[in-house]
């Protein structure tokens, strides 16, 4: 990838920049036959083996925990970013344990995670400008789990680490809620 420098004071000092996230979706990455992505680096499509592939994961607004963090680091003039989504589901349930069993087993996955702001970021690809392709991150995408009592003094629940490593920061998407629930 080129170096490139762009101008962020352009964007104006009235953006939404609510933090957190509001919505994920995730799919395993082999139901991913292909992915669309516009000369801008933005995915405008995820081309699906089968239909009804994505599952819906909607966040508790009242504690407003959900996130999407990407640190770079950087070794020499080598640079990654570790990719976490942190989220949870408040009681531990039949369904709730099912859940966690069976996310673990998915070796690659790939997440949309819609932010408070609008936008809305794709985990577990990445985008190779110089080759203009996408490929699997440099760490796949994987789900650690914890499945918590907690005190009495607090909520028992299921949280959940999206965990993947890639080259580039996460690749945005012109892609609506809606249009990815029709894929």
């Amino acid at each position: 990838m080129a170096c490139r420098l762009v101008d962020l004071s352009a964007a104006g000092n009235c953006r939404d920049i609510d933090g957190g996230i509001a919505v994920s979706y995730i799919a395993e990455l082999a139901d991913v036959t292909d992915v669309t992505i516009d000369g801008a680096g933005v995915v405008t499509n995820f081309v699906m083996g089968t239909v009804g592939k994505w599952v819906k994961y909607e966040f508790d607004t009242d504690d407003d925990t959900a996130s999407y963090n990407q640190p770079g680091t950087r070794t020499g003039n080598k640079h990654t970013t570790e990719q976490t989504a942190a989220f949870k589901f408040g009681g531990v349930t039949a369904t709730s344990v099912d859940f966690a069993n069976g996310i673990i087993q998915c070796c690659e996955l790939v997440a949309v995670h819609f932010f408070n702001s609008g936008v809305a970021l794709v985990q577990g690809i990445q985008y190779d400008e110089d080759l203009t392709e996408w490929k699997v991150s440099k760490k796949a995408l994987k789900a650690t789990i914890n499945v918590l009592s907690d005190t009495g003094d607090n909520e028992d629940r299921t949280e959940v680490q999206l965990i993947s490593t890639a080259k580039t920061f996460s690749q945005t998407t012109s892609l609506t809620r809606a249009a990815i629930e029709a894929l």
